[in-house]
């Protein structure tokens, strides 16, 4: 598939869901590929950790992104808690130290404060859109087929809007 040009962000700042999400589909390169920048906030990162061994996709996580930890101020992140859990609170706090990073988040209530703050947001969903119109995948369906496998809601009228957003045909 012939790549075409889309503009790689400056930073990209991953919250726990996407990341998770990612590794299940085996997409975790695409951050790289799609961002100059990669910040995972500690909180989130000590979120997705938890539990590791029980979790397949913890190892492929930390043996790639390790280098890429960063704390937030501590007082806008606690700040952030008091409406959202602490990696997310952390991914707004990052955010707001960030202008013009691109928060990658799956939690309503977190991406509603986010845009309500005027940061920008994309869930894994959109970012998987944004690979697709970059060249790095071939088609957004079975991306949507595989996210729903692993255990992510996607509901039908989200799925027409991404098949729509990606030129795709309704029926597989």
């Amino acid at each position: 598939m012939p790549r075409i040009f889309t503009k790689r962000e400056d930073v990209l700042i991953a919250d726990a869901s996407p990341l998770i999400f990612l590794s299940k589909l085996d997409r975790l390169h695409l951050l790289k590929e799609l961002a100059d920048r990669l910040i995972i906030p500690v909180a989130v990162w000590q979120e997705v950790m938890a539990g590791g061994a029980l979790r397949p996709e913890v190892e492929e996580i930390r043996s790639r992104f390790e280098a890429y930890l960063a704390a937030p101020d501590r007082t806008l992140a606690a700040a952030y808690a008091t409406q959202v859990d602490q990696g997310e609170a952390a991914a707004l706090a990052l955010a707001a130290h960030l202008p013009g990073a691109l928060l990658l988040m799956d939690d309503g209530r977190g991406r509603a404060i986010a845009k309500a703050a005027g940061f920008r947001v994309i869930g894994t969903l959109g970012l998987l859109l944004k690979a697709k119109q970059a060249g790095l995948i071939p088609a957004i369906r079975p991306e949507l087929d595989g996210l729903e496998k692993v255990g992510m809601f996607l509901g039908d009228a989200l799925i027409r809007r991404a098949l729509l957003a990606a030129n795709e045909p309704r029926e597989p």
